[in-house]
């Protein structure tokens, strides 16, 4: 056992096969029915469409859930609008940029991924994790940063016909389908700017963090003219009553960019340790994972601090509830492979219409 959790906490590649060949035969298991089975009309259904005189998207899967699908949405990003207003750099506090800049240039790059373009005028591609064009239509997430300001953005895209359809962005969002309700990278992009300032006030209340972790800041932005996409539900929830919603079909978290030069002198058991007992201080609202910790040394009080560099809520987007605490990350990740499996393959009829949160 202390052999497998070495592999597994030293090797993202062996948890990644393993929760792929997971959702492979899930795949194959939930859909082989007999067809002497009576039909089932309980199942959670959720329809997707741009108005009532559009076709409209369906999918029917026990895995939906009313949290977080109908719950989240970008109400709570508004107050955190990039502005019209300069915004000083982070990295030299004497240059600025203004907000209506930034809001041009964004517009342009949403015209050139629709063009098709692959290079563009005002960002460069930092990765597409979760980006493909489907049917010609772009849709996902793909992460740039700007070529001439220090910003980073998280562009998401989707449309009804990819929000509804799990399989047609790569196997990684199939996990968080299958884990969290039915949720996927555009409902929990929406979590990252809410999530920072819920993390950002639990840290000045903590009396051995306030003064060891920052973060960078964040902005929400919308295109001129912004399009949203409906989601309907039925047979979620336990009072089963019809549910909605509505998603923009366009949308970017902008945040201030990282130095991600660390400091050398700290061992990676002791930043490992350190980021465990920081996630567990958050009850995981951030995702464990070292890539999203920097560890770097303060130019004022030359101590060693932390950076934390994505803000997503990690609950929401792993289907976790309660209280959390792990010892390690091999624990951690044997945790994710156990609720992985338990997710695919041990779905009761009986917990269709329960929550994952309350």
């Amino acid at each position: 056992m202390h052999t497998i959790m070495h592999i597994i906490s030293n090797n993202r590649f062996f948890l990644l096969c393993f929760l792929y060949s997971l959702c492979i035969h899930s795949f194959i298991a939930l859909h082989a029915r007999s067809i002497h089975r009576p039909v089932e009309t309980n199942i959670p259904h959720i329809k997707a469409y741009w108005n009532e005189q559009s076709p409209a998207f369906h999918l029917t899967d026990r895995h939906i859930r009313e949290y977080p699908i109908f719950t989240v949405n970008a109400q709570a990003c508004y107050r955190y609008a990039l502005p019209d207003t300069p915004i000083t750099f982070s990295t030299n506090k004497t240059k600025k940029v203004t907000g209506m800049s930034l809001k041009q240039d964004l517009e342009t790059l949403v015209q050139e991924i629709k063009d098709g373009r692959s290079v563009f005028s005002r960002f460069r591609t930092l990765c597409k994790p979760d980006f493909r064009r489907h049917k010609g239509n772009p849709c996902g997430l793909i992460i740039l940063e700007h070529k001439y300001y220090p910003f980073v953005v998280k562009l998401y895209i989707e449309q009804p016909e990819t929000f509804i359809n799990p399989f047609c962005k790569g196997f990684v969002p199939v996990f968080f389908f299958f884990m969290a309700g039915g949720s996927n990278r555009h409902i929990t992009g929406l979590t990252r700017i809410p999530n920072l300032h819920r993390v950002q006030q639990a840290l000045s209340a903590h009396q051995l963090w306030r003064n060891r972790v920052k973060t960078p800041r964040k902005w929400f932005w919308e295109p001129r003219n912004a399009r949203f996409f409906q989601v309907e539900g039925t047979n979620i929830g336990s009072n089963n009553k019809p549910l909605k919603n509505k998603f923009p079909h366009v949308y970017a978290v902008i945040a201030d960019k990282i130095d991600m030069v660390e400091c050398q002198h700290l061992t990676n058991k002791v930043k490992n340790k350190t980021i465990i007992k920081l996630c567990n201080d958050l009850n995981l609202a951030i995702d464990p994972h070292e890539n999203n910790f920097i560890f770097q040394i303060d130019p004022i009080t030359k101590r060693p601090i932390i950076v934390i560099v994505d803000t997503e809520h990690f609950l929401t987007m792993v289907g976790v509830t309660g209280k959390q605490q792990f010892t390690g990350h091999a624990d951690f990740y044997l945790s994710l492979i156990k609720k992985c499996a338990g997710d695919i393959f041990l779905c009761r009829k009986d917990t269709i219409n329960t929550h994952y949160y309350s």
